[in-house]
């Protein structure tokens, strides 16, 4: 939806460039034409370490958008920047409380930035008017085909924030024979922001408690449903496993559950992660080797090899945007070398050994679909792709995708490099 519908000025706007980006980009939008947001204009990105002081102000959109309402996601998509205009258009004034899990910024005069937080965000996505089935569904077409998924290597996929919209047109596109790709959805428990719609939940609880989150928790996996919690510290990710331990208690047989990121996660907890069979899904995949990431190795550690020797289940997740290149290559190109030695390899050989599973049967085990997905066996779906090396080799850099098959059928073949199979 973001490709189709929304205005995409990078992230490197300033408080002297942003609305002029924004306006620049409205020209060329989709979005020009698509009019289910109504006269909402939605951009995305702003970082907000290039604003003065870290702090991004309404005022920088203000005078070039003085009576449209305009959105604009930050580079993380955990928040989200309003002007003046959106202000009035969802009814905050300077006396709105911030709910559970999030907060309005505000100015020293106490007057609102327009910066949203978290949770905060989560009631002015409901309110924008939503698409038809039939544009998600152009939505979802447009992300397996004009993104050429099947040129990168994709064949499956997670999607971590589906909601009633999503799983109308998925289940359209497939009836129709047009859903060229296996995707499992997972269904927003909270915070609302993330599904863009009403929660039928607990519409009370954005930030959930203990008591909370082991009920909800309990009540999917008496259900046999995967649940994939997103955790970004150590104390979130021990916070979840103290919830689990509760639930395995209950349940010992109960299904695979997934933490998302566990790109720190305190040493004690490691071997509690192989007891409770939690899948550590390693994301964002874009950030194991950026110039971001780098600069706090306290924050972005990724044990891939810990986990991997206490016997933890480990897969990668992108977990973020969908990027104009969202090739399956570049994250194990940044981590092959983090798998430790084995006598008569080297580094990068034991890593492309482990990184070939993790990838493929891995992925399928995480969704409880190892019988019928994730290697090529008879019987099992035919979902693969042939590529130009032995990957198991850890030659991820620069690897190229020749062929793609998706259920038997070839979905993709690179025309410039044929080759006979």
């Amino acid at each position: 939806m973001q490709k189709m519908s929304e205005i995409s000025i990078g992230s490197d706007s300033t408080a002297a460039t942003i609305a002029e980006n924004i306006k620049k980009g409205q020209a060329s939008c989709a979005c020009v034409q698509a009019h289910f947001r109504g006269d909402w204009l939605i951009a995305n990105f702003y970082a907000g370490q290039n604003f003065p002081d870290g702090k991004m102000d309404r005022k920088y959109l203000d005078d070039t958008f003085p009576e449209q309402p305009v959105l604009v996601r930050d580079v993380s998509c955990h928040n989200v920047a309003l002007n003046t205009a959106a202000l009035m258009r969802v009814g905050y004034g300077a006396d709105v409380e911030g709910p559970p899990g999030g907060q309005y910024m505000r100015r020293q005069d106490g007057q609102l930035t327009g910066e949203l937080v978290e949770a905060a965000s989560a009631e002015v996505f409901a309110s924008l008017p939503q698409p038809p089935v039939s544009v998600v569904k152009e939505a979802l077409i447009y992300g397996i085909k004009m993104s050429e998924s099947h040129k990168f290597g994709i064949t499956s996929l997670q999607e971590a924030s589906g909601n009633t919209l999503y799983l109308y047109a998925l289940r359209e596109l497939d009836a129709e024979g047009r859903l060229d790709m296996q995707i499992f959805p997972h269904i927003g428990h909270a915070p609302e922001s993330f599904a863009q719609e009403k929660s039928h939940l607990n519409e009370e609880s954005q930030l959930l408690t203990f008591e909370e989150f082991l009920e909800a928790l309990t009540k999917h996996d008496a259900k046999g449903l995967t649940c994939k919690i997103h955790c970004a510290g150590d104390g979130s990710a021990r916070r979840v496993l103290d919830v689990l331990e509760r639930v395995r208690q209950s349940n010992p047989s109960g299904p695979l559950h997934e933490l998302a990121h566990c790109n720190t996660i305190h040493q004690d907890d490691i071997k509690r992660m192989a007891e409770l069979r939690i899948t550590a899904e390693m994301s964002p995949a874009i950030f194991h080797d950026t110039s971001l990431t780098s600069k706090y190795p306290h924050i972005f550690k990724w044990p891939f090899k810990e986990l991997q020797d206490t016997g933890v289940h480990v897969t990668v997740g992108s977990d973020w945007f969908l990027t104009d290149t969202p090739g399956l290559f570049p994250a194990p190109t940044a981590i092959v070398e983090r798998f430790g030695m084995q006598e008569g390899k080297t580094a990068k050989e034991v890593g492309g050994t482990k990184i070939s599973r993790i990838i493929t049967l891995a992925g399928a085990e995480a969704v409880g679909k190892a019988s019928e997905m994730g290697s090529i066996e008879t019987g099992k779906r035919a979902n693969f792709i042939a590529v130009d090396r032995d990957l198991s080799r850890g030659e991820f850099s620069g690897a190229k995708v020749l062929k793609a098959w998706f259920e038997g059928k070839m979905a993709w073949e690179d025309m410039d490099n044929v080759v006979s199979m």
